[in-house]
């Protein structure tokens, strides 16, 4: 009775241990398959967040960066993948605006060489006309006609001279290549030394070209000129749109110790189409009083440029009919007699 009882008890444990054996193995099955699907899952969610971003690229790079859809972050947590989806988007709207620019600027070229052709062909065609009459007619022209055709001809190699020169100072300016030199000066003498190059040609256009400044003494730091050019370029424009029986100003003002020069007319005033394109160069406008062929559309581009190289800004009012200011501001300094 006693062996037979302890065989039991043996055979009893041997049963229970192969059920515990058996279940950690059903457990251990269970942990390794909860851990396959988890894994899985887990590599589905990462794979298919790496697709999304994949598909993102792939249709950003086939639509040669044109078409762009960003991919955003959805509720999901932070992590490498979507700091890298963020990198992604950042990356693409900062092509985006680099390519915008780069097509702008090849726009802005192909106009400037179609505005550059146009102006060059223009007085080339009638110089070449009065150079061949010249040289076709010689025996037939009186000295007063063969004068006649050489001043004709003159004119336009002057303007096309104007033109190339215009063009290489704007080019120069583009490219930072030129550096105002600074000196101290009084600015009375800089507007009276310029108002005296006008006066004549205002009163060939019968225009009233009047000039103020105030009676105390201003010094202002700049290079005398470029800012000589800025005034000139002002005037010129105000010239050619002021019509007969007009009104041109050159101004010298002081407050704030504050030195500004404007140059005002009684002409016909901006568009309010016109107005954004004001400082595009070659842009002549829809309102002037007449076309003589000199107005190259380049001055206030090139004002605008050289009045921003000394720190300032040109600032324009217009009046449709009534007129245009141009003007700008200089800090007055204290004179130094060293």
């Amino acid at each position: 009775v006693v062996l037979r009882g302890q065989m039991y008890e043996s055979f009893e444990r041997l049963y229970q241990d192969s059920l515990l054996l058996r279940l950690s193995g059903w457990v251990l099955a269970g942990s390794l398959l909860t851990g396959l699907l988890a894994g899985l899952l887990l590599f589905h969610v990462l794979t298919r967040r790496l697709r999304r971003l994949a598909s993102v690229v792939d249709d950003f790079q086939r639509s040669d960066f044109t078409v762009y859809q960003p991919y955003r972050s959805r509720g999901v947590q932070a992590d490498e993948i979507e700091q890298l989806g963020a990198h992604f988007d950042r990356m693409a709207e900062r092509l985006q605006a680099l390519i915008g620019t780069l097509e702008e600027r090849d726009t802005l070229r192909r106009e400037l060489v179609n505005h550059v052709s146009h102006d060059l062909r223009t007085p080339l065609a009638a110089l070449h006309g009065y150079l061949e009459t010249l040289q076709l007619k010689a025996d037939r022209l009186s000295p007063a006609d063969r004068q006649l055709y050489l001043d004709a001809a003159l004119r336009h190699s002057r303007r096309l001279g104007r033109l190339v020169g215009d063009l290489f100072e704007l080019a120069k300016l583009d490219a930072h290549a030129i550096q105002p030199r600074r000196e101290c000066f009084p600015a009375a003498e800089l507007v009276q030394d310029i108002a005296q190059k006008y006066q004549l040609p205002a009163r060939e256009r019968q225009i009233r070209f009047v000039v103020r400044w105030p009676a105390v003494t201003l010094f202002v730091e700049a290079d005398i000129g470029l800012l000589e050019r800025v005034l000139d370029n002002l005037i010129l424009n105000a010239l050619y749109h002021t019509p007969p029986e007009g009104i041109v100003a050159l101004e010298l003002r002081a407050a704030n110790q504050t030195a500004t020069f404007a140059v005002a007319d009684t002409g016909l005033g901006i568009a309010p189409e016109d107005f954004p394109h004001i400082f595009d160069r070659f842009y002549r406008g829809s309102s002037k009083a007449g076309d003589d062929g000199n107005h190259l559309g380049l001055g206030l581009a090139i004002a605008k440029r050289i009045v921003e190289l000394h720190g300032s800004e040109l600032h324009v009012t217009s009046r449709l009919h009534r007129g245009t200011r141009f003007g700008f501001d200089l800090p007055i300094r204290a004179h130094s007699a060293s």
